[in-house]
């Protein structure tokens, strides 16, 4: 039990540095929350400590740096070595001034100059937290070191460090002064209120010395502080999952009370909180008086997300076998009425969701059907209302912890990037059965690598339609890439396989991708395959920018991008002016150095960079011991003139052009999700800065509709990548109560137009009306609206799906049937269309 708790501890402090560049996906998971020239140096660096820092902090936490370098060109770069590697990042203050560093060692340093000098924190905290644990000897050693480091998004200037047994530190102006904020006991988590500066949430685990002996029992209680940590106060115990109720000021304006709490928690629990798996004895509870009284909400609710406008809840349907449902409140009810979502695979069961993305008016959802270690799942897309889904994308990739290879392109609307497992691969492999059991291996047939037929697609209608991604034509060297046939395309990597950089982009860089990967017909994992690609196009068009893989990193709007070898130790890293055109080198250390990542302050509009990595320290019992390594470099004073012609974008004097993004379709229209959108950005070949002001100018209008403006509507998918709507599942159900809207039954043809799509006119797919039958009895005129009513929808699956389903219409046409109450059923098991492959081996199989 404890071991297990440790585990996940360390899941939650530890983070993965190429995973800063990516926007972590919201997890509901069983066992997680839902779950230029080079300049020359010196030939010795010097060894010192910051001024700010006494001899013995520095004694403590062995802090080296090397001088201030500048190129001839004004680069300047600063070198310093850490008591061990990086594992966290964090920018504070209003203009993001200062910069805190967490590394392995639970130490954090400071500075407040772009990087010239770095304060190891280690012994203020220390003294500060001998304070507040006067009397615990056992623990001191423990004292001063930080698990975690939280901002207050009220607030930029206040931050919580998280110690590692009990003492907590809390700052109010970016670590100018800090107090202690002791708990009395190790808070795993915390977290800020959205609006009121103050308050906050701490959850920590109970201890055997709480009790009496042989009456220990360890369970997670929850708290609450409105004074920043100097009271805290008692609100629930066995607590899953916790959270304020309200995300911004929006809700409190929606009439949200702002003192609402939302927990998951098992209220008659005894002895031992169980941890992991999905349990029906939890349930989600709300308090809106700070659980002076509380209400149950969803009755076996585990585990839950809330956003702007919805609060997702898992809720366990099977605890035997871990099936879970969903289901979601809506803002405009306060949250208040819960409703299941959709779905339209009913034979899939469903162990785990992803929240993928809901940035667009709808939801990327990524559910596991096939147990805890898959590999893979289905990608869903909602309506407007977030209940209606739909299948977007199958055999998407997944991790063991639910994070996906599925990002959009920031900036720009309905594009989209993901990894998906080549289906057909995957029904060789497994005997035409789709899936990965529980223990891992395959149902069938022998264990085989699914990661050796990952394949990369886009998306630039917000999932209706998935392709390939194009591939360069050349090489970074020139020379022109050829395929066996003209099959292949771009496969990129992404956050499933850590080793390489993920594909990436930034709103502040409008229409920079980065990535890399290979060109061929799947993902590969070998190192000498694997190049550095760049689009500037949103992800339509594709060049290789350098062989080898890199991490990489925008600055000033896209203006300059900075990247680094990632795969062997270096000294140097890369950076161009003209998006990749040429790149020119910049030593920012004298020893080789294994670069980790490249970041720069969350906005992405600065010239400053910090590149952070490690170097080996020696060995220890046996093992080799790393150095921390961070080097600040500063493009502010690079000879480049400040970018001219904003006003006059494409104008031959000009430093801007007119840009707008594109699927590549043939009308060259130029509209992604109903409408042509047209930014002002700066062109390619003109080496200049935009500057951190710098506002980016927009012009909208609506296009014409196109086929790619709709995505297949619930019951209905894609067989294949670019295939028509076709029917999912084997029988229909028309029930005329629910589909009689005024005088009219509505059935879908399969398709919808994609949720916040703009477009007017051409391609149309209105629902077939049919009159109601106002009696609700079939006889008389009931009986030729039910003719009619099958004449038109079977006229219409001819269309829609060719002749060769007569035989499958036939069936249909004489397999429904009328009961008294005027509801019509498919009654046989006749199929309409094809249904998806996957779903035929499952149902042949049993599977699910």
């Amino acid at each position: 039990f404890f071991d297990k708790n440790k585990l996940e501890e360390s899941k939650a402090s530890d983070s993965r540095p190429k995973d800063m560049k990516v926007r972590f996906a919201l997890l509901l998971l069983a066992t997680l929350a839902l779950t230029a020239s080079a300049g020359r140096f010196d030939d010795e660096p010097a060894t010192t400590t910051p001024s700010s820092s006494s001899p013995s902090e520095a004694a403590t936490t062995n802090v080296s740096y090397e001088p201030e370098h500048r190129t001839k060109d004004g680069i300047a770069s600063h070198y310093h070595e850490f008591d061990s590697p990086v594992i966290d990042i964090l920018w504070c203050g209003k203009r993001q001034e200062v910069v805190f560093v967490l590394t392995d060692n639970f130490t954090v340093y400071r500075t407040d100059d772009d990087g010239y000098e770095w304060a190891p924190l280690h012994t203020n905290f220390y003294q500060k937290g001998k304070k507040a644990l006067a009397d615990d000897e056992e623990h001191d050693k423990d004292v001063g070191k930080v698990s975690r480091m939280m901002q207050s998004p009220v607030d930029s200037q206040v931050v919580i460090f998280l110690g590692t047994h009990g003492v907590n530190w809390i700052t109010e102006d970016c670590g100018r002064e800090y107090h202690a904020l002791n708990h009395g006991r190790k808070i795993n988590e915390y977290q800020f209120h959205p609006t009121e500066r103050n308050w906050g949430l701490a959850a920590a685990w109970t201890m055997c010395s709480d009790f009496e002996p042989d009456k220990c029992q360890i369970y997670k209680e929850l708290f609450y502080t409105k004074d920043l940590g100097l009271s805290w106060d008692f609100a629930a115990d066995y607590v899953v999952q916790f959270s304020w109720g309200i995300v911004d000021d929006s809700h409190v304006a929606s009439k949200v009370p702002k003192e609402r709490i939302v927990i998951s928690h098992e209220p008659k629990a005894k002895g031992h909180q169980q941890v992991g798996g999905w349990n029906h004895k939890v349930h989600l509870v709300r308090s809106d008086d700070f659980f002076k009284s509380s209400k149950v909400v969803v009755n076996a609710g585990n585990k839950f997300l809330l956003s702007k406008d919805y609060l997702f809840v898992a809720y366990v349907v099977d605890p035997a076998t871990q099936e879970v449902g969903l289901t979601l409140a809506h803002r405009e009810e306060n949250f208040d009425v819960f409703r299941p979502v959709e779905m339209p695979m009913k034979r899939l069961n469903e162990h785990s969701y992803t929240i993928l993305d809901m940035s667009e008016g709808s939801i990327f959802l990524h559910v596991n059907h096939y147990g805890d270690n898959s590999k893979y799942g289905n990608v869903y897309i909602s309506d407007s209302t977030g209940l209606r889904f739909s299948a977007s994308l199958m055999h998407v990739t997944r991790d063991a912890e639910g994070q996906c290879d599925f990002d959009k392109v920031q900036g720009l609307e309905g594009i989209y990037i993901a990894n998906s497992y080549d289906s057909e691969e995957i029904k060789k492999l497994t005997n035409g059965v789709a899936g990965v059991s529980n223990e891992g291996g395959l149902r069938k047939g022998k264990a085989t690598n699914l990661d050796n037929v990952k394949q990369t697609f886009i998306t630039f209608d917000k999932g209706g339609i998935w392709k390939p991604v194009n591939a360069p034509m050349k090489d970074s060297k020139g020379a022109k890439i050829t395929c066996m046939d003209n099959d292949c395309s771009l496969h990129l990597h992404s956050l499933t396989y850590q080793r390489f950089g993920p594909f990436y982009s930034s709103e502040n860089a409008l229409g920079l991708v980065m990535g890399t990967g290979n060109v061929g017909y799947h993902l590969s994992n070998r190192g000498d395959e694997v190049n550095t690609y760049l689009s500037r196009n949103g992800g339509l068009d594709w060049f290789e920018v350098r062989k080898g893989s890199h991490i990489y990193e925008f600055g000033d709007h896209g203006a300059v991008i900075v990247m680094a070898d990632d795969q062997n130790a270096t000294n140097k890293i890369l950076y161009s002016w003209n998006e990749g055109l040429t790149w020119e080198s910049l030593k920012i250390s004298k020893k080789p150095v294994e670069i980790i990542n490249i970041i720069i302050e969350p906005t992405a509009t600065s010239q400053k960079f910090i590149v952070y990595g490690r170097m080996s320290a020696g060995e220890s019992d046996g093992e080799i011991v790393n150095k921390g390594v961070v080097a600040s470099v500063d493009f502010t004073a690079l000879r480049q003139p400040q970018c001219k012609g904003v006003d006059n974008p494409g104008d031959e004097k000009s430093d801007y052009e007119v840009w707008s993004p594109s699927n590549g379709s043939t009308s060259g229209k130029g509209c992604l999700m109903g409408r042509r959108v047209s930014y002002v950005r700066k062109k390619r070949e003109s080496e200049c800065w935009n500057g951190e002001e710098f506002e980016r100018a927009t012009f909208i209008e609506n296009c014409e509709c196109t086929e790619e403006d709709y995505e297949c509507d619930v019951g209905f998918a894609r067989k294949s990548i670019g295939a028509s709507c076709e029917p999912v599942e084997t029988t229909l159900t028309f029930n005329t109560a629910k589909k009689c809207v005024g005088s009219y039954y509505e059935f879908s043809q399969g398709y919808r137009k994609i949720a916040g799509d703009t477009c007017e006119g051409g391609v149309q797919h209105p629902p077939i009306r049919v009159p109601c039958n106002h009696s609700g009895v079939v006889g008389g005129s009931g009986s030729y609206i039910l003719l009619l009513l099958i004449c038109i929808i079977a006229f219409a699956l001819f269309v829609n799906y060719g002749g060769d389903n007569v035989g499958k219409l036939r069936d249909m046409w004489t397999n429904f049937q009328a009961d008294a109450r005027g509801k019509y059923e498919k009654v046989t098991s006749g199929r309409i269309g094809e249904t998806f492959d996957e779903l035929d081996d499952l149902e042949d199989t049993g599977g699910h």
